[in-house]
């Protein structure tokens, strides 16, 4: 079954939040091999709310300790606070005309 990870991260200031993005956006595929779908709310000047999907629940927990070092080598004493919340997809729902809104990546 689909697992999804909320993470909430903050940080100390909106170039961090910059920096964090662009250096998740680099490392992806490196941290996250796993991961099907990514999706950032951006809730602040300098915090984010990251939606990740995993095909399974042994896929999201394959890079647990990656994604830890990931942050403290990276994002160091910038990240302020951050927690997840990670659970079974249980509804889902993409409308035919999704593709329209242009998102990039």
């Amino acid at each position: 079954m689909a697992i999804a990870r909320v993470s909430v991260l903050e940080f100390d200031s909106p170039e961090a939040l910059q920096h964090a993005q662009e250096s998740h956006k680099l490392m992806r595929a490196q941290v996250f091999p796993h991961l099907q779908m990514c999706l950032c709310l951006r809730t602040g000047p300098s915090s984010f709310i990251d939606i990740s999907v995993y095909p399974n629940e042994q896929a999201a927990e394959a890079n647990i300790e990656d994604r830890q070092k990931f942050h403290e080598e990276v994002f160091g004493s910038a990240l302020k606070d951050e927690f997840y919340y990670q659970g079974d997809i249980d509804y889902f729902f993409q409308a035919p005309t999704f593709s329209k809104l242009g998102l990039k990546e």
